[in-house]
């Protein structure tokens, strides 16, 4: 398939005819008609279009969290998808947990940088080991005040009077663990 107007009129022998505007016209047309078939075709082999409906509410909720996590909708629900296939939790509407990953990834970009300066000039200095030790502790207050300890009793309780099937799905694992363990 030809890709440029002008290769379009070499495989039809019209190349180096002079052409009037009605019938030039024409073959512009038809050309763009085949082109846009013919690419579309490929684009349905290749991609597959999936529709969601949300209220406007839940949209609005998936837009805010997507802009947070400075992404768009469509890769927030793929990354979704993405976690739910692989059995890992993609993302956390519990805020305190956010505020804790937002003080690591603080925390650990100062010590990068810190970690720099003491290599590249040979030196620190103690506001920034105290502005370290602040961010140290200002993140394990969160930790603590975030991560609480739930024992597994309580856990299972909870989450059996959620779903009743929670027991039936801990003794299928429990029973596959036993048999690894054999």
């Amino acid at each position: 398939m030809p890709t440029t107007f002008q290769e379009f009129l070499q495989q039809r022998g019209k190349a180096n005819i002079q052409l009037g505007d009605i019938e030039r016209d024409e073959l512009y047309k038809e050309h763009r008609r085949l082109y846009f078939r013919e690419r579309n075709k490929a684009r349905k082999q290749s991609k597959k279009r999936i529709e969601l409906w949300y209220s406007h509410n839940e949209y609005k909720e998936l837009k805010k969290e997507a802009q947070q996590l400075e992404i768009t909708v469509a890769q927030l629900l793929r990354d979704c998808i993405e976690g739910y296939r692989e059995k890992r939790y993609v993302r956390s509407k519990d805020k305190g947990l956010q505020m804790v990953c937002f003080s690591l990834n603080k925390w650990g970009n100062l010590l990068n940088q810190l970690t720099y300066r003491a290599n590249a000039f040979n030196t620190l200095s103690f506001s920034d080991i105290a502005e370290l030790k602040k961010l140290f502790h200002r993140m394990n207050e969160r930790i603590e005040n975030e991560l609480q300890f739930v024992p597994l009793e309580d856990l299972i309780r909870s989450e059996f009077e959620k779903n009743p099937r929670t027991l039936d799905h801990l003794e299928t694992i429990i029973n596959h663990l036993r048999q690894q363990a054999c």
